[in-house]
Order: structure tokens, then sequence, then C-alpha cells
């Protein structure tokens, strides 16, 4: 191994080099505009009737798009948009446009900020999020040790982690364990919830937002207070130089500080939480979509097969394939309303010759600082 090599360098460069070639990206579909004035009344609140509007011509543009791309295909490649099908779309979308975007900072104790989604990438940032799982027994037990290791692993949310951990607040003290079909000992063999975990996850912030930290005051409340380090040298065997105490005075300090960013930072955290609940147009509507979008998700609740009754793609393909239809869905509506540049004409024509230039430009540099190099 070459010793020289600063591999972080070339990790570095990537991330920044893939972020903006994503951004480029969204540019170019569309998918970077904002969707706020098709769901927002005159006062910028969601309004339920223009948000299943919304929802509705998105899918009417996806149907085109499954009508021209299915024409020639075979029966068994066909996609019905149906029954539970049509539910499972709208349903996803339905969550996916009111949010939140959960982030977990952790490098600020692991704390999350919420916010509103605004662009149509954003929803597709949603559907990155979903992970699909073969049973409810399997969904169960992922959500189990989420919350159980989240923390220590720094996983990220999947839109049903992030959900759960604030359903308990949506849905006025249910908690998401009480919706389930299973029995716990299917699966939660070994406990590792524990009697009443979930309750203090909950319960830890009083807003049940999903944040399962404790303060580090509460982590160690055995750390003594100036008072007792003092006293602490008055004991046989206990005494400490002057020096140390001015250490341990110190460290003290650092501890109330810590103590002081760790409740700003939780209270910033709340605030937005409460910011993006307040845009629920209705709060127990959007706990039974989200019930039924699991339902309609987890094989459990539907048949295996990939085909329906009449043989073309069911369920179960649409639930593993979802992301991907997503995508599909929003291009097709960004299309079909001439947001993105793929339809307007000579402005798309224009874009694609700016975009040639510029690789050619890149790739003529890149070979000069190679010949440099050599």
């Amino acid at each position: 191994m070459n010793q020289s090599m600063d591999y972080s360098i070339m990790t570095y460069r990537r991330e920044q080099l893939e972020k903006e070639m994503e951004e480029i990206r969204n540019i170019v579909s569309g998918r970077e505009e904002s969707f706020l004035a098709e769901i927002r009344d005159d006062e910028g609140k969601c309004d339920p009737e223009k948000l299943e509007n919304f929802i509705d011509r998105i899918l009417e543009s996806y149907q085109e798009y499954v009508e021209y791309e299915d024409m020639y295909l075979p029966e068994e490649q066909t996609r019905r948009l149906e029954g539970d099908i049509r539910r499972l779309l709208h349903h996803f979308l339905y969550l996916s446009i009111l949010g939140p975007i959960c982030y977990v900072d952790y490098n600020n104790f692991g704390l999350t900020t919420y916010s509103s989604p605004v662009t149509y990438q954003d929803i597709l940032s949603l559907a990155g999020r979903l992970e699909y799982h073969d049973s409810l027994q399997a969904l169960y037990e992922a959500e189990a040790y989420y919350d159980t290791y989240a923390l220590d692993a720094c996983l990220e949310p999947s839109l049903f982690d992030q959900v759960n951990g604030f359903y308990y607040d949506l849905s006025g003290g249910t908690r998401i364990t009480e919706t389930y079909e299973l029995p716990r000992e299917e699966w939660d063999p070994e406990d590792q919830w524990g009697s009443g975990a979930l309750t203090e996850m909950e319960e830890s912030t009083g807003e049940g937002t999903g944040t399962v930290e404790e303060s580090p005051a509460q982590m160690d409340d055995s750390t003594p207070g100036e008072a007792g380090i003092a006293a602490q040298s008055d004991i046989p065997g206990k005494g400490i130089s002057d020096l140390e105490y001015e250490d341990l005075c110190r460290s003290m300090g650092e501890m109330n500080d810590m103590d002081q960013l760790y409740d700003s930072k939780m209270e910033e955290s709340k605030t937005t939480y409460q910011r993006w609940k307040e845009t629920l147009p209705d709060a127990a509507e959007y706990c039974r979509i989200y019930l039924e979008f699991r339902k309609l998700y987890t094989p459990n609740n539907h048949t295996i097969e990939d085909r329906d009754a009449e043989g073309a793609r069911g369920l179960a393909w649409f639930a593993r394939n979802l992301d991907t239809e997503v995508t599909n869905m929003i291009d097709a509506y960004l299309f079909r309303n001439q947001i993105s540049p793929y339809s307007l004409g000579q402005s798309y024509g224009l874009v694609a010759a700016r975009m040639k230039n510029t690789s050619q430009h890149l790739r003529a540099e890149l070979a000069r600082a190679r010949r440099m190099k050599a």
C-alpha cells in the first residue's frame, strides 16, 4: 500500500463532483422546480382538495406514460393502475408531498431536523428512502433494529423509520407497535425493545419525535458538582492538588457548556418538528394513509406473485420497483406539463448542446493536465 496516498481526498472530491452532477441532472430534468403552488391556498397553507387534484394529475401523467411504454409489450409485462396499485402510488405521493424530510445530524447528538418537501426532487429523495421487506416479520424486525441501534451505527432512517418516530404524537398516543398485525414473539423473540422501551423513546422529548437520546447530564448522574469536588479534598485518601482541582473545574465547565449546547439543539429539533406538523392539513388522515401504505407495500398483505389475475404486473412488482416507478411518474408529469427541458423544444436543444460542449471542454482540460503531470 502506498502510504503517501491520502484516499480521503479521493472520497471527498468524488462526493463533491457527484453532488454537482446530481444538481445538474435535477436542473436539466426540471426536478428542482417547486410544487408548492400546486397544493397551497392563498394563505400559504396546504389545501386538501388541491393536494388530491395534484396527486390525480401526477397519476394521469403516469397513466399516459405507461400506456405508451406498454403498448407493444406482452401482457405479462404491462402495468395497470387500478385498485390497490393505484392506492399504493397515491398513498406514497401523499406522504412524500407532505413529508417531512428528516435529517439526522450525528455530529450534533444524533438529533433530527424536520422540513417540508418543496421540490419534485424532494419527492424522489423520499422514494430513495423506501426499504422493501419480504414479510411483515422482516419489516417489524428491521424497525426494532433501527430504534435499538441506529444512533450507535449512524444509520439513516428509512421512510418508515422516520414516520414511526413521530407517529405516537400525530396519532394522539398510539404506538406504532400497537398497529402491528403479528404477535411480539414472532418479530421480537429476544425482546430487543424491552418492556416499555419504545415508550421511553417517545416520552424522552415529550413530543414523540423519535429522538431517543439522553442529555449528557442524564447519562452521567454520578458526576460531582464543584462543591462535591471541593469536599473530596477533606476526605482522607481523597485529597487532590490545586492543579487537579482546576482541571476538574474546567471539565465541569465544559460539561455544562455541552449540556447547554444539547438543550439548544434539542429545542431546534422540536421547533422544526412543530413547524412541519403545522403544515399538515389533517394529522388523522396522514396516519390512516401511512398505515394503509405500510400494508400495501408489504407482501404479507398481498399476493407474493408478481402478476395480477389477468397476467399484468401486480402489486408485489410495483412495491419492489416503487422508487423507479416514482421517478417515471414525476418525469412524466414534468414533461406533460412542460416544466422539464425535455418538453421545451428548441430550449432543450440549447441545453443539450451546452452540456456536450462542457463535456468536450472537460475532456480536453483533463487530457492536458495528465500530459503536464507525465
